[in-house]
């Protein structure tokens, strides 16, 4: 971490504690096995999701977040995605991620898009909250899980392209925020 970016976060950790706050945003999770031309490895993502704030039964996830990437025959690349899904009937979803990685080298990932196919299963939505005067601490959200299955295309650094399938789970949790004083 480069020395300004450790002072951002190091600032907004002491504004948070003299505030006595703490958000965390309604997020999913996920872990996959990936196949290229190059063989088998894995592939995770975590980031902020619409659908994991929905304590109803979202029908549209917008999210954004980190994920890692790694295959045999090249490294392991780094980098944040955008997704936009859609419930199409009951458990089934479709969606698509726009992927940017970070300080890539020479046939690393340089950009990725993905279509993805999902059944996401709503175990249930809370939304609840308490506040005595002296702090408050509220939930609200989804705890879902479900299975995904991607296609996607890997543009290369230096040129070239890398079709990848991928196929794994992935878990919502709702918001959770509390204030003291």
């Amino acid at each position: 971490m480069n020395a300004s970016r450790a002072s951002a976060v190091r600032a907004g950790l002491a504004i948070a504690a003299a505030l006595g706050a703490c958000v965390i945003p309604p997020s999913q999770s996920s872990g996959a096995l990936v196949a290229t031309a190059h063989g088998v490895g894995r592939r995770a993502s975590i980031g902020a999701h619409s659908a994991a704030l929905d304590d109803r039964g979202a029908s549209v996830d917008l999210g954004a977040g980190w994920i890692v990437d790694e295959a045999p025959g090249r490294g392991t690349v780094h980098g944040t995605y955008a997704a936009l899904a859609r419930r199409v009937r009951g458990a089934l979803w479709l969606g698509g991620r726009a992927e940017l990685f970070w300080r890539v080298a020479p046939g690393e990932p340089r950009r990725a898009l993905v279509a993805r196919i999902a059944l996401r299963r709503q175990l249930g939505g809370v939304r609840w909250g308490s506040g005595d005067g002296g702090g408050a601490l509220g939930v609200l959200g989804a705890l879902a899980t479900g299975v995904f299955v991607d296609l996607g295309a890997h543009q290369l650094e230096g040129g070239g392209a890398d079709l990848f399938a991928s196929g794994g789970i992935s878990l919502d949790l709702p918001a959770l925020a509390g204030a003291s004083r």
